[in-house]
């Protein structure tokens, strides 16, 4: 179920959505230095803004940032949740459906507009009764218009932190409520995006991703030589790293599960001699009587 639930949620992306990070599963599964991973540089805002100018082929850029915190709406309050801020397309990049209301416009985002998509998590929490567009809710010390209501996203059996317990906002606002974003040359103030990109109708998957690459070398003013300073993963990366992950898991679970199954068997056992021994006269009168055997079966049956 565990499996199946995280193959979901990972599927929610789409087989074409590629995700461009400073770090990611891509990396951390390939066994390079933790040490040299932190020192790379953020990436920005405007490197979104740039694959989407100079790449014709991808259809969709956006970027995003995430934080925590908790929401209020008149005395009720959320546990702590993620707090996306993103660009006006995330919605084209199959991150995020819309169940009501609207996503937030370009005009939104350039204009720092606090307008706010709940997820599914915060929407029960506060309006599962009421018509939640239109009302005020507070991320933090900063007050939000509710615009719209995302989707359900797959869960992953429990076991990891509620997917629906999210709120988006633009990015731009979210660089007001939770300090900088990072923007602009100097990659190592504010906090690093994260960027997803969908090819267009015909273009392969893994043409993209070269120009993608292309263009962030350039960006990042790498040599021939010198490696990537960035991630560029697929949904498939993502299942690889999963399976790498989660195989010593799986044998973990079966041995766990064998030693349960062994001493749960002792104690039916154990049991089942008890109930037996100490009805030994009992037996013995019944048999002397004309029970069969199958007759005392079944009455400890």
């Amino acid at each position: 179920g565990f499996d199946n639930s995280f193959r979901d949620l990972i599927r929610e992306l789409g087989p074409n959505t590629i995700i461009v990070a400073r770090v990611s599963f891509a990396s951390a599964g390939s066994g390079v230095d933790r040490q040299i991973l932190m020192k790379r540089p953020n990436l920005t805002v405007e490197d979104a803004r740039v694959l989407k100018e100079e790449i014709p082929s991808l259809l969709a850029v956006s970027a995003f940032v995430q934080g925590q915190q908790r929401m209020f709406y008149r005395g009720q309050r959320t546990q702590s949740i993620g707090i996306l801020g993103s660009s006006e397309d995330m919605i084209d990049v199959n991150f995020i459906k819309i169940q009501q209301g609207r996503f937030f416009t370009d005009n939104e985002v350039l204009h720092r507009r606090n307008v706010v998509v709940l997820g599914q998590t915060p929407y029960k929490a506060f309006f599962e009764n009421s018509d939640p567009i239109g009302k005020v809710v507070r991320i933090g010390n900063a007050e939000y218009l509710v615009i719209g209501i995302a989707a359900p996203r797959p869960s992953i059996g429990g076991l990891t932190s509620d997917q629906d317990a999210i709120a988006i906002i633009p990015h731009t606002s979210f660089a007001k409520t939770f300090g900088a974003v990072s923007r602009g040359e100097n990659r190592r103030i504010g906090r690093s995006v994260t960027i997803f990109a969908v090819p267009r109708d015909g273009v392969k998957r893994e043409d993209a991703m070269r120009e993608i690459e292309t263009v962030m070398r350039i960006r990042h003013r790498l040599k021939l030589t010198q490696p990537n300073d960035f991630d560029v993963a697929t949904q498939d990366m993502a299942m690889k790293f999963f399976d790498q992950a989660t195989s010593a898991i799986y044998l973990a679970l079966v041995v766990i599960s064998s030693i349960a199954l062994m001493v749960g068997g002792i104690g039916v056992m154990a049991i089942m001699m008890i109930s037996v021994t100490e009805r030994t006269r009992e037996i013995g009168v019944r048999k002397a009587l004309g029970a069969r055997r199958r007759e005392i079966l079944w009455q400890f049956l």
